[in-house]
């Protein structure tokens, strides 16, 4: 399992620096590239948060 997350990983690795690129590209504004960062961040954080949150309907770890 941690081979496929380590492919995954690098695949959206490679998504984001190229997506980054073309928005360097289309852009010279430092808020336009900073706000990408922020959103990405987001974004990721959302996912990790929905992915390791407890099913819904269960309310207690143990």
């Amino acid at each position: 399992m941690q081979k496929n997350f380590l492919i995954i990983a690098g695949i959206f690795l490679f998504l984001e620096v190229y997506i980054y690129q073309a928005v360097r590209t289309l852009t010279d504004n430092f808020w336009i590239r900073i706000g990408y960062w922020v959103i990405s961040l987001v974004v990721y954080g959302i996912f990790a948060y929905e992915s390791h949150s407890l099913p819904k309907g269960q309310t207690e770890v143990w």
